[in-house]
């Protein structure tokens, strides 16, 4: 961690952080989730169709699946309000049940720097694509290469499944840049909700 974290703020940065990202049960688990199933499925899809290239493995295909799970991501925070409001009330309960709460607000004020630190480093970050945009449509090129004859000797086959890999990889690093983007926003804009619900003083450096 960047600063230099008290066992109190590392409690109120739990407090805050694992709901929403890490439980089993946190928004951001549950569209994990179904981005694990996703990729699954289509690796299943194309073991089942093997010799082929399906009809909507294309770049359209790939731009709706990434809104699909960016929508998915939206639809679980805007469904959160009882989660932040329990977040709050336990925070609320650990400042009013510490013996020195002066410095409880200090270190959660720290514990928020913390998570924006966090957000900011972690998911607003963009690994370096497997396949530029470019690289995508040569492959597709070369898969839609099927003529009478290379589908009786089946040389296509490589081709056809280099794209589909790549495609199904770019879909989900699109789709987990997305969705991480829009928890890092949505637990930046809880930050601010509790420095003011608190009236706390923070240092965003």
């Amino acid at each position: 961690m960047k600063h230099d974290i008290t066992k109190r703020s590392q409690r109120f940065y739990d407090i805050i952080q694992d709901p929403i990202l890490h439980d089993v049960y946190s928004p951001y688990h549950k569209v994990a989730n179904e981005l694990h199933k996703f990729e699954a499925s289509h690796q299943d899809t194309y073991l089942q169709q093997s010799q082929t290239l399906p009809e909507y493995a294309n770049e359209e295909f790939q731009h709706k699946q990434v809104m699909y799970f960016l929508d998915r991501a939206k639809q679980k925070t805007e469904k959160a309000n009882d989660l932040e409001y329990k977040i709050i009330k336990q925070l609320k309960t650990h400042l009013e049940n510490d013996n020195n709460i002066d410095e409880a607000r200090k270190d959660l004020a720290l514990a928020l720097a913390e998570m924006r630190d966090f957000v900011h480093s972690q998911l607003f970050y963009e690994p370096v694509p497997e396949h530029s945009g470019n690289e995508l449509k040569n492959k597709r090129s070369d898969a839609e290469k099927i003529t009478f004859f290379e589908r009786l000797i089946k040389s296509n086959d490589e081709d056809i499944a280099d794209y589909y890999v790549a495609l199904t990889h770019s879909i989900i690093r699109d789709s987990r840049i997305a969705v991480r983007k829009h928890f890092g926003q949505y637990i930046l804009k809880l930050c601010d909700r509790i420095t003011y619900t608190f009236n706390l003083l923070e240092n965003h450096t």
